[in-house]
């Protein structure tokens, strides 16, 4: 999603996998996230265990967009 050249990348969950367990392996609850995106922008933003798709989507279309 950033176009990180990073060979890191890490699944991030759009619906936390901590409470929407109906969805942990399901594909389209999922993106692919350099670890910088992932750990330092997203979950010291949005913190961990609650997160859902809406979250992301506004941190796709800012705090990602500003940094990337």
């Amino acid at each position: 999603i950033c176009k990180s050249n990073s060979i890191y990348l890490n699944a991030h969950h759009l619906n936390s996998y901590h409470w929407c367990k109906d969805e942990r392996e399901d594909l389209d609850n999922g993106v692919c996230l350099c670890e910088y995106c992932h750990y330092d922008l997203f979950h010291k933003t949005y913190g961990w265990h609650y997160n859902n798709k809406k979250q992301f989507e506004e941190f796709s279309n800012s705090i990602l967009k500003a940094y990337c």
